[in-house]
């Protein structure tokens, strides 16, 4: 991104920032339906989850930010269920 002007830069961020919390706002949305435990809203929830930490992790590369922070280990097998943390 060294070959951008700063106003393309702040662009590019608060376009990835807007992805990223529409996809946070699906996220809440799905969970909060009375069929939040279908393996479908489960698998939907689990993407978009995925989606808005990749943007974050674009937004970070792309202001030169290191991101230092080891991500959340997820089992998506069946005996976990798709999205849940994975136990010790």
């Amino acid at each position: 991104m060294d070959s951008f002007t700063a106003r393309e830069r702040a662009a590019f961020t608060a376009g990835i920032e807007t992805a990223r919390q529409m996809a946070l706002t699906a996220v809440v949305t799905i969970e909060v339906r009375d069929d939040a435990g279908r393996v479908q809203h489960q698998a939907a929830v689990a993407a978009l989850q995925a989606l808005a930490e990749g943007t974050r992790d674009l937004m970070l590369e792309a202001t030169g930010i290191k991101n230092h922070c080891n991500p959340v280990v997820q089992n998506n097998g069946t005996e976990a269920g798709i999205g849940r943390e994975a136990g010790p």
